[in-house]
């Protein structure tokens, strides 16, 4: 199983030539090729080369959209994305900086101001803010979920969350950006965004109202004391705290025995910690030694 989806799309296949004097009429083409299609959804998302050319996709696309005539159905999506200047290692450090000033606070007691400038996933998700999404009434006790950067078991995890929140009485809106057009375009009616990246969030909220709650750091919000205090934290933005916490005693009754069991055995052996994320390495040390009881 690949870890990212691979898609069959259209490209303007850019040559040495196109450099040199516009690739104007080759993003036409692939417009028109896509158009054919009559998709939902056309999204035109730029590649290095198109940045360094400076091509006013903008004007380009605006154009074709005048061209196809109001009969056309597809919606057109223009993602403007910052190739060469993607400093996430900026904000990573900000966020390290951060959990060391926060030491020993509990999960959600302060706020993060590390935005992640640059990436590709933020450029995606402000762009269908402002140019997909549409006005709509709220509907209380829903949220939004970005369903982007969950690590490992993602897709599981989001799973388990919606059926989670469900039994809270909080309903999943839509799954951003992981969702069909239609659902896009209905976002707004979610009472809260659940976000990683806030960027976007901050512009929704700008533009139709929506209040956000922002988790940059899942690994924060680890063992029993960690999931409870995430999902309270939700639920009392919503109103949910009561519904929330029998949900949650329900589940820690069922997950105790398991959970000291697995303890017991991994207790019997010495680990050795191996990573790629230095600035993570604190927290691995609390979630191992503290919540799998795991000698390092």
């Amino acid at each position: 199983t690949r870890l990212t989806p691979f898609f069959s799309l259209e490209a303007t296949d850019l040559r040495d030539e196109d450099v040199v004097f516009g690739g104007e009429e080759k993003l036409v083409t692939a417009l028109e090729k896509a158009a054919f299609l009559r998709p939902d959804l056309i999204a035109v998302l730029p590649s290095c080369v198109a940045d360094v050319m400076q091509d006013d996709l903008v004007g380009i696309v605006a154009a074709f959209r005048k061209k196809q005539g109001r009969a056309f159905p597809s919606r057109l999506l223009i993602v403007r994305s910052a190739e060469f200047s993607h400093p996430d290692k900026t904000s990573f450090i900000q966020r390290l900086k951060e959990r060391i000033r926060n030491e020993g606070k509990k999960p959600g007691a302060f706020a993060s101001t590390a935005q992640f400038q640059g990436c590709g996933f933020v450029d995606v998700m402000e762009a269908l803010v402002e140019q997909i999404m549409e006005p709509q009434e709220k509907q209380p006790g829903s949220v939004n979920i970005g369903s982007f950067g969950w690590g490992y078991g993602g897709r599981e995890k989001l799973q388990a969350a919606v059926r989670l929140l469900a039994r809270m009485g909080i309903r999943t809106n839509t799954l951003l950006p992981t969702a069909a057009c239609a659902a896009i375009v209905t976002a707004p009616r979610a009472e809260l965004n659940l976000v990683r990246r806030k960027r976007w969030a901050e512009k929704m909220m700008q533009r139709f109202g929506t209040p956000y709650l922002h988790f940059p750091n899942l690994q924060e919000w680890y063992g029993l004391e960690g999931i409870r205090a995430f999902y309270l934290r939700i639920a009392e933005a919503l109103g949910k705290e009561s519904a929330a916490r029998a949900v949650l005693d329900e589940e820690e009754k069922a997950a105790l025995p398991v959970i000291r069991e697995a303890q017991a055995y991994l207790r019997e052996r010495r680990y050795g910690l191996i990573t790629m994320a230095p600035s993570m390495i604190p927290e691995y040390i609390r979630l191992y030694e503290k919540v799998y009881h795991m000698p390092l």
